[in-house]
């Protein structure tokens, strides 16, 4: 049954996504109107799937949110005079890479040849960090400090994290769909301001355009970065919390943490001999808060085999 209501959920999720398109055309009083119809039913859709289906339903929520994203995007966008065509919004619906669509279509795309470079060497990358992440998750970590099990765990998902969205942006590239490179060289960041101005750029665009620009924007850069990452957690809660059937709350601790550091190093560019020192106290410092985001993750399946401290 889970199967079958995920299946469901899905098609709530992405049936309302292709609905959406033809009432672009729509006076926007109407337009609105059913936006928040279609907006709801997306946001709602998850709940289909049984409670104890925690997978089945994180994995419709991670789909419900980038449809919500789009559909706001879109309509949004369609409030400015920008109406993308019908394969431009399709594709874009079916991947997060363009999650504000009309920024990703000003911007000028990488050559052809730099594309094609990029899928090989991330394709490559990006399959050899998921055999370095079925290598480290068949150890018997029972028998090893939790430290070493997480280090290990949260390193070697995140250079697959670094390297396989940017081999399929590029790729969706090379066959003229739109897409935004989901990440710099996060693991090169000196603080965490870099750190979260390199990692996941689609994402950052949306937040930048839709929650910091109104939050003050960089008349109160402060007040609006704290806003950021509030929103955030608040939408990662979202996601983690109903498949959890309860309110976990370790997704707005990490991000609350994670935008106070930001805060603190908004005006750091740690330069000459202070740069690997830097770089070094940017991954613990990360390797410190996440395990706060994955044990939302432990929640849905089983990530770590060491008892949570």
């Amino acid at each position: 049954m889970a199967p079958r209501n995920l299946a469901i959920s899905l098609a709530i999720t992405f049936g309302s996504g292709l609905a959406f398109y033809p009432v672009l055309g729509l006076p926007r009083r109407a337009r609105r109107i059913v936006f928040a119809v279609v907006f709801t039913a997306v946001v709602f859709s998850p709940l289909i799937v049984p409670p104890e289906a925690r997978l089945l339903r994180f994995i419709a929520m991670l789909c419900t949110v980038a449809v919500a994203v789009r559909l706001y995007d879109t309509s949004r966008g369609a409030d400015a005079g920008f109406f993308p065509g019908p394969w431009i919004y399709l594709s874009s619906l079916f991947h997060p890479f363009a999650l504000v669509l009309r920024r990703v279509l000003r911007d000028e795309p990488p050559p052809r040849r730099c594309d094609l470079r990029q899928t090989h060497v991330c394709a490559a990358a990006g399959m050899a960090s998921v055999a370095l992440i079925i290598w480290v998750f068949c150890i018997d970590w029972r028998r090893l400090p939790f430290v070493a099990e997480h280090s290990a765990k949260a390193i070697s998902v995140f250079l697959m994290v670094q390297f396989l969205p940017n081999a399929l942006a590029s790729a969706f590239r090379l066959v003229d769909i739109p897409a935004t490179n989901f990440a710099g060289p996060f693991f090169l960041a000196r603080t965490p301001a870099e750190f979260w101005r390199l990692y996941n750029r689609p994402a950052g665009q949306f937040l930048r355009e839709y929650v910091f620009k109104p939050g003050g924007g960089r008349s109160h850069p402060l007040t609006a970065t704290l806003l950021t990452f509030l929103f955030s957690g608040v939408i990662h809660e979202y996601v983690f919390d109903i498949p959890a059937s309860r309110v976990l709350g370790w997704q707005m601790l990490f991000f609350t943490l994670q935008g106070l550091a930001v805060l603190a190093t908004i005006r750091l560019r740690p330069s000459g001999r202070l740069t690997v020192p830097a770089r070094l106290l940017t991954v613990a410092f990360n390797l410190a808060t996440v395990w706060l985001f994955l044990r939302c993750l432990n929640v849905v399946l089983p990530f770590y085999v060491n008892r949570l401290p």
